[in-house]
């Protein structure tokens, strides 16, 4: 359906089924940065520098977007309520494994489906073109996704511990 903050669950009168997915923050950031490239009007075919400090602040789209959709608040400093709410979804899958994962939750919700399409996709050769740029940057893309780093190695432990368990059975 798209990118909602968990809190958009509480709209509904009946609990929706919450099914996400992760992706490796630095790669997730890099990919926003390659997006707001190609597609934002602000921020089109400018220099990757200009996407990362516009007005030389960082960009507050690229930092922490996946402990932020799952409920930190800069404000409350709340990071403990992400990793509480990842215990309110009910399917988590990594986009690193895309078509396995997509299988495994069609399999746990009994849907049936057809072959599915990925949309938005960056190019390879768009990667290439701004690798060298973006190294650069590294060091600023991890700090600005503390946060994102800590909750996907959460992610990782729990996906891993599940997946412990459907063996064990």
């Amino acid at each position: 359906m798209g990118h909602y903050p968990i809190d958009f669950i509480n709209y509904f009168q009946v609990k929706p089924k919450i099914i996400t997915f992760f992706r490796e923050p630095i790669k997730r950031t890099i990919s926003n940065i390659l997006h707001f490239h190609r597609m934002h009007p602000k921020f089109k075919g400018k220099p990757i520098a200009e996407i990362i400090k516009p007005n030389g602040e960082y960009n507050k789209a690229l930092m922490n977007t996946q402990s932020k959709l799952l409920g930190y608040k800069i404000a409350k400093q709340n990071f403990e309520d992400c990793l509480k709410n990842l215990n309110l979804c009910d399917f988590i899958g990594l986009t690193e494994n895309i078509e396995e994962d997509i299988n495994s939750c069609v399999k746990q919700f009994g849907w049936r489906t057809s072959k599915f399409k990925t949309k938005n996709k960056s190019s390879k050769e768009e990667y290439e073109a701004i690798k060298e740029e973006i190294k650069q940057y590294q060091e600023d893309l991890e700090n600005l996704n503390k946060l994102d780093l800590q909750l996907y190695q959460a992610v990782l432990k729990k996906i891993k511990s599940k997946n412990k368990l459907h063996f064990q059975i």
